[in-house]
């Protein structure tokens, strides 16, 4: 796909400005310049009512073919809401889905007409799914630099630039006949979390790759990928060669919000547990005329642990743990930043599993024998 030939690509952008963020027309600015250079694509931005005025004409002129759609305002921001008015106003036969804080370098775009015609090749069914490396605040005002090789930086168990990967995302390229047919993003979800989930999940039920494994119900985080539990650990499957071959997005640094959009976390989640069993209920019954696919070459995934498959793929994608454990652990000597932090954010977000996992319990009753001492 040439950018002469015509449009058969939308990317979907959508965006909602948060007061008190005034960073994030920069951040938005960044992420459709990514769309203005390699293969052409039919780019959606849905701004969903915000309180900041954009120049939108300086934004998108750039850029070949372009829509701006707004909508009113939503009570708390719903994602999945936005994508679907935003995949409603496209045109493309095929959906590219992105965030307003995410990048790419220039040859990541030029990779996706390789991939929608494998797609087309496999069957209506199949999808990429593409890792995203999470940046820090240094890593993102590097980001124009063409020397900067993140990935590597990252596999090498640093945090200076990379703050951690995520395996599973909503940077998906599918069909959009395929994406309609599954009825889009689920809407219930509003807030943070969970409506990408959901929605790779009932694409892997009819894209399989191999067997399940016994936890997959498990919803249980882990911040480094190779220790991945549960679903996540199976959807990694989709989104892991990707990575070690270099095609990944990136998402640009920012302050995380505690508002509204925030505390929705936990009810997302539980709706996601729910959702994820009523589908594979509903589609029990007639699942063997869905044309599932397996997309797995050779059984390294069902033979051994996940965490072992991980670093037998590591190995054959040229990256050794031993030399490159950033997917483990950090590396020897490097200064691990924001610990205290996120043990308070599991605090309020999820005091249950906050107060399940016993070395947080021991680190709270270590504080607090602390401040008895102090205070005695």
């Amino acid at each position: 796909m040439s950018r002469n030939e015509g449009t058969s690509l939308s990317v979907i952008v959508p965006y909602a400005y948060r007061k008190g963020d005034s960073d994030s027309p920069v951040r938005l600015r960044r992420a459709l310049s990514c769309f203005a250079h390699g293969p052409r694509c039919e780019v959606i931005l849905l701004e969903a009512g915000s309180s900041l005025p954009l120049e939108l004409d300086d934004l998108l002129g750039e850029l070949e073919s372009a829509r701006y759609v707004r909508v009113p305002p939503q009570k708390v921001f719903s994602p999945g809401m936005s994508r679907n008015q935003a995949v409603a106003a496209s045109s493309g036969e095929w959906l590219l889905f992105w965030d307003a804080d995410l990048v790419a370098r220039p040859e990541f775009m030029d990779t996706i007409p390789g991939f929608l015609a494998t797609l087309s090749r496999i069957g209506p069914h199949a999808f990429c799914m593409f890792p995203c490396l999470w940046l820090t605040p240094s890593g993102t005002n590097v980001y124009s630099h063409d020397d900067v090789d993140y990935l590597r930086s990252f596999m090498t168990g640093h945090n200076h630039l990379v703050d951690g990967v995520a395996l599973s995302t909503c940077c998906l390229l599918v069909s959009r006949a395929h994406f309609d047919a599954l009825g889009g993003f689920d809407e219930r979800f509003s807030g943070h979390g969970g409506e990408d989930f959901d929605l790779v999940h009932r694409l892997a039920c009819h894209y399989s790759a191999g067997p399940r494994p016994d936890d997959y119900y498990v919803n249980e985080k882990s911040f480094f990928a190779g220790n991945y539990l549960g679903f996540r650990s199976y959807f990694a499957r989709y989104s892991l060669g990707h990575l070690l071959a270099g095609h990944c997005v990136l998402h640009q640094w920012h302050k995380r919000p505690v508002n509204t959009y925030t505390r929705k976390h936990q009810g997302n989640d539980d709706l996601l547990y729910q959702s994820m069993r009523e589908y594979d209920a509903r589609l029990s019954a007639f699942k063997k005329k869905t044309g599932l696919h397996d997309i797995t070459s050779g059984d390294v995934w069902a033979s051994q642990p996940y965490s072992d498959a991980v670093k037998v793929i590591q190995q054959d994608y040229g990256w050794p743990v031993k030399t490159f454990p950033g997917l483990f652990e950090y590396a020897e000597g490097v200064r691990v930043r924001g610990r205290g932090v996120r043990k308070l954010k599991k605090l309020f977000r999820e005091p249950g599993k906050f107060m399940s996992d016993s070395r947080v319990l021991g680190w709270c009753l270590k504080q607090r024998d602390i401040a008895w001492k102090h205070w005695r």
